[in-house]
């Protein structure tokens, strides 16, 4: 890890905002998640992805490729305390809490 990306890592204000992701590849993510065959896990990384994808420059395949792998029900993410209340996001087959919609408004 860099030393930036160890600097947001260790700050209490942790932003994914701030972080930048220099040399990912994301066929190897790709590969990892397929070794891993969890398909919840295609799910909270096309979202996560899909978020940040300009900035990060995700290439739209690997976006596209997650959304055909995700999971056949819904489920809520994160699974703990979440159930009951939440907003549906079709692509990603989840729901997500209202809080994280303040987060990430074009997902409302």
């Amino acid at each position: 890890m860099s030393s930036s990306s160890a600097r947001y890592v260790s700050d209490s204000k942790f932003s994914l905002k701030e972080l930048s992701l220099p040399g990912i590849s994301f066929n190897k993510l790709m590969e990892y998640l397929d070794i891993l065959n969890i398909a919840s896990l295609y799910s909270k990384m096309g979202l996560l992805l899909s978020i940040y994808s300009e900035q990060w420059k995700v290439p739209q395949e690997i976006i596209s490729e997650m959304a055909t792998k995700v999971p056949r029900q819904k489920f809520y993410f994160p699974k703990k305390g979440s159930k009951g209340s939440g907003k549906y996001i079709k692509k990603w087959n989840m729901i997500i809490p209202k809080s994280y919609l303040m987060r990430f408004p074009h997902l409302a």
